[in-house]
């Protein structure tokens, strides 16, 4: 609940932020450019002020403008890196934990786990910083995180509470009281069981259905290049962009199809621990 609260308050907080300097960049350059009225932040679209053109050029802009800007500009860029560091932080630490929890701690330390995601990661981002690195950016941006994260948070709910009769759940409750002395009641139980898996049913359902979403996320089929438009996207780029908002999701029915897998890790992780019990 605090991280939630926290989350939702820094965004709300970043909003009194980023709108109004939006709306000054707008007045500013209505006075030079026809195009935008200073009526609508949407027009700053047309000139790139969106996406990561608001970070590396809307507010170095607007913080050109400001008494001491030098200082915050400073300010600024410090802040956006920390901003990456501890967001990978948390991503990398999310990788390694899977990977050692599927048996890669017995053959890898955990600091050389974590090296080797990271190197494996920074040579995967490498097209992210070539000529063409921001249409790779954006087709990630945009296709990434546009299934997998509803689809997994929805059947973690329902593996949780729907599945072994009851008994996940109860095994779950159990434990979560004794690691962390909380109690969870019939509220967590309930918003578990139907409220987040019929959410996260319609925000899918809001992704791959119009009028709000469409299949063509990035408008590639209607693309010109600059400067006519915001650049050309080849019609390819729509299935290589399903093709990463899938690809994720193939570990589902693969661990369906071969559950030995896991059974197999598993055994390996009990023999060892017993091993070491032995050894004690």
């Amino acid at each position: 609940m605090s991280v939630s609260i926290i989350n939702c308050g820094t965004s709300v907080f970043a909003g009194f932020v980023v709108f109004p300097l939006l709306g000054y960049l707008a007045s500013e350059l209505s006075h030079v450019d026809p195009c935008i009225s200073g009526k609508s932040i949407d027009e700053l679209k047309s000139i790139g002020l969106s996406g990561t053109g608001l970070a590396f050029i809307a507010f170095p802009i607007a913080i050109s403008q400001m008494p001491g800007s030098f200082l915050f500009a400073v300010l600024f860029f410090i802040m956006l890196l920390a901003l990456g560091i501890d967001s990978q932080f948390a991503m990398v630490e999310s990788v390694v934990t899977v990977l050692s929890d599927a048996g890669l701690e017995h053959r890898l330390s955990r600091p050389a786990l974590s090296g080797t995601v990271c190197l494996v990661s920074y040579v995967l981002g490498l097209v992210f910083v070539t000529r063409g690195g921001i249409y790779w950016f954006n087709l990630f941006d945009n296709y990434s995180c546009l299934l997998v994260l509803f689809v997994v948070t929805g059947l973690e709910c329902v593996g949780l509470t729907w599945t072994s009769a009851g008994q996940t759940w109860q095994d779950f409750k159990t434990k979560c009281q004794e690691w962390t002395g909380i109690r969870l009641g019939l509220r967590f139980q309930t918003a578990w069981k139907w409220i987040c898996p019929l959410l996260l049913a319609v925000l899918i359902m809001a992704d791959i259905t119009p009028p709000l979403g469409k299949f063509d996320l990035m408008g590639a089929e209607t693309s010109l290049p600059y400067p006519e438009g915001d650049g050309y996207l080849p019609s390819w780029s729509i299935y290589i962009g399903w093709c990463l908002a899938l690809l994720p999701m193939l570990a589902i029915p693969i661990i369906a199809a071969f559950p030995h897998i896991l059974a197999t890790t598993e055994e390996s992780q009990k023999t060892t621990e017993t091993a070491a019990e032995v050894n004690c």
